[in-house]
């Protein structure tokens, strides 16, 4: 008697690589989201005045290292 199957081999190979591939694509661009809001931080406090930036504890040459290093505005 013979079996005949009628389903075709599935490469899980191939498959577990786009969903790699899509994984980075999103940390990507997830990774450009956030940067791009931490540049509209800098912009924006380096837009205001030295009075006004004193008035939050921060110094024109502190404003990069207040947005990237983590700290909250």
């Amino acid at each position: 008697m013979a079996h005949v199957s009628t389903s075709a081999p599935v490469n899980h190979n191939l498959f577990h690589g786009i969903v790699e591939a899509a994984r980075a694509v999103g940390r990507t661009l997830s990774t450009i989201s956030e940067t791009n809001e931490k540049i509209r931080q800098v912009e924006f406090l380096m837009s205001m005045s030295d009075e006004d930036l004193g008035k939050r504890g921060l110094e024109r040459g502190d404003i990069v290292h207040h947005v990237f290093g983590g700290s909250d505005i």
